[in-house]
């Protein structure tokens, strides 16, 4: 399954780097070159009625696929744009669910938009974000695990499961070679990056956090180290809306008392953590790390606090 898959992402990708002059500018191509054999690779027959149900009307709209699950009902709705759109559609897709939620009992869980490229899966009922791939630019490997958590087998029940990251690329050794290296191997807790104070991009995205006098908290996807280290200020009593703003230069908030940054732009990927408190979460991984750092210094009532802050993979 993963390897058909990373060889799906290694073709797109060359597909999105030969044609995109001709394939950008119209959605239907868009949806029959990339995003059609995208799902088709990941389980999802589009042809199928009992897997996928195509512009399933809404009272606000008609997104354009419908991922059915195990009794039928949608277990996630999918707003397709070409692939030379660039703005996310968070709105759109987000106001289609909740309509589709509004009239009926049953509760559909996730939403997304794609572009072809970029994927991007959100939790409508913990309002976040919980898969982020880019095929352009992504390792395909990498890319390809977080498909998985789109994988018709594992979201037909209704859940996501976000598999784990792969672990970094090391030489393979023989056996003699790793009984003599046991000696130099560091158990995770002796390692100096394993605190949020020295953790580097370099290392790739922790899959767990714990802050100090908590339990360890599992990382999806890399958003939620910065939701869970605001989460944790907020739980602490250190972030409050009377004192809501917290901000990376003049033209953009982390946190704000609204959905909107100084330079007037709405947040693209806003998570409530209170009222009158969101976060904004649409940002690379090394802007993650350096603002979930800033959070606990503007926030923080002790000094060093992300040196305390553990994280796992």
């Amino acid at each position: 399954m993963l390897e058909g898959l990373v060889q799906t992402v290694e073709k797109l990708r060359e597909r999105i780097r030969a044609h995109r002059s001709s394939i950008g500018s119209y959605e239907v191509r868009t949806r029959a070159s990339l995003i059609d054999p995208m799902l088709c690779a990941l389980g999802w027959d589009v042809g199928d009625p009992t897997h996928v149900t195509l512009e399933r009307p809404t009272d606000s709209g008609r997104p354009d696929y419908a991922l059915l699950g195990a009794t039928g009902k949608p277990v996630l709705l999918i707003e397709a744009k070409k692939l030379e759109v660039t703005r996310e559609p968070i709105n759109q897709v987000v106001a289609y669910v909740v309509a589709e939620n509004m009239r009926r009992a049953y509760k559909v869980p996730f939403c997304a938009y794609t572009n072809g490229d970029v994927w991007e899966v959100f939790d409508v009922l913990n309002s976040n974000s919980v898969l982020n791939a880019r095929i352009s630019s992504d390792d395909a490997a990498d890319c390809a695990f977080k498909l998985l958590g789109m994988w018709r087998a594992s979201l037909v029940d209704g859940s996501l499961r976000t598999p784990v990251k792969l672990p970094a690329k090391r030489q393979i050794k023989s056996a003699d070679q790793v009984d003599h290296d046991l000696s130099e191997v560091e158990e995770p807790s002796d390692r100096r990056a394993w605190t949020l104070a020295n953790w580097n991009a370099e290392d790739g995205e922790p899959r767990s956090i714990a802050f100090p006098g908590e339990d360890a908290q599992v990382l999806h996807t890399q958003k939620d180290l910065l939701v869970s280290v605001a989460k944790y200020l907020v739980r602490t009593g250190r972030l409050t809306a009377d004192d809501a703003t917290c901000s990376s230069g003049r033209k953009r908030h982390i946190v704000h008392s609204s959905q909107r940054h100084p330079s007037g732009k709405i947040f693209q990927a806003p998570v409530k953590l209170a009222d009158r408190l969101y976060l904004e979460t649409a940002n690379p991984f090394g802007q993650t790390i350096k603002y979930a750092r800033k959070l606990l210094e503007h926030y923080g009532r002790d000094a060093g606090l992300d040196g305390r802050v553990r994280l796992g993979q």
